[in-house]
């Protein structure tokens, strides 16, 4: 009689674990969904706080440099050789740099391969001086921003 009571136990046992498996089933893969949400939402949360690093330092310099005075402007030398050294310290190209002075692509390389001094309007100036007052990044995010 033991054997009966014991095959009869060991029954109810793996019909139990069975039936709590199959209950389990279903929050196991929720558990793993709300893993892999919460994993992504963390990836987020990093990114943001990122931007808003380089966004606070990018403020910070904005504040910093002020703009400049027109007497400044007209005093600033301005060559061939000092925009391509800026683009080149800047990696961008001259199409790019046209885009963030809000000159045409031909203006810059007509600058570039001018020798003495350039002559510039004064918006255009201000704008030279404000991209030399950026660093690679802020450019990358400028030119992002403008697309």
């Amino acid at each position: 009689m033991p054997n009966v009571q014991q095959v009869l136990r060991e029954e109810i046992s793996r019909l139990a674990r069975k039936e709590a498996r199959n209950e389990t089933a279903s929050l196991k893969k929720d558990n793993a969904r709300l893993k892999r949400d919460v994993a992504q939402i963390k990836r987020d949360i990093d990114e943001l706080q990122r931007d808003n690093r380089v966004l606070r330092q990018t403020l910070k310099r904005l504040d910093d440099t002020q703009v400049p005075e027109q007497e400044e402007l007209e005093k600033m030398r301005v060559t061939g050789k000092m925009i391509r050294k800026l683009r080149d310290r800047l990696k961008i190209t001259q199409a790019e740099l046209a885009e963030l002075m809000d000159v045409s692509a031909q203006s810059v390389y007509q600058w570039e391969h001018k020798d003495g001094s350039i002559r510039m309007r004064m918006p255009t100036r201000a704008a030279l001086q404000r991209v030399r007052n950026m660093g690679v990044r802020e450019i990358r995010v400028e030119l992002d921003q403008q697309s």
